[in-house]
């Protein structure tokens, strides 16, 4: 919803100047890096507006393969419940949880999120 608010405005130049601190900062908060450019963060914001939730939800629902789901409670960018609300509309599958990990566990629990896969794996 913040996205689908904020990229349009986005696109209109002198707006974009004026929100870019406050839009920077709110990256910065959630975990990344000083170092993004500016434009990253506006087309983040526009690739995120472009996102169904809805349609990607049934695409999940109609899935016939097994799915891992795994999420982070300190995830600044997903919310807790919509990860557990995916993870229950999804075929079986290992769903691990962490407390930390923020929003890239595929680099900050690597190791764990491949033992659970190896887990999984050797079970079928």
């Amino acid at each position: 919803p913040l996205a689908q608010m904020v990229s349009p405005v986005l696109r209109i130049p002198w707006f974009r100047r004026l929100f870019m601190p406050v839009l920077r900062a709110g990256f910065v908060r959630s975990g990344f890096p000083k170092s993004v450019p500016d434009s990253a963060y506006v087309e983040t914001m526009h690739m995120v507006a472009g996102i169904d939730f809805h349609r990607h939800r049934k695409h999940l629902e109609q899935m016939d393969a097994p799915c891992m789901v795994a999420w982070a409670d300190d995830d600044p960018l997903v919310e807790t419940s919509i990860s557990m609300g995916l993870a229950a509309a999804a075929n079986p599958g290992p769903r691990p949880s962490f407390s930390e990990g923020g929003h890239n566990l595929q680099k900050t629990m690597a190791v764990e999120l491949a033992e659970h896969l190896k887990r999984w794996w050797m079970k079928g």
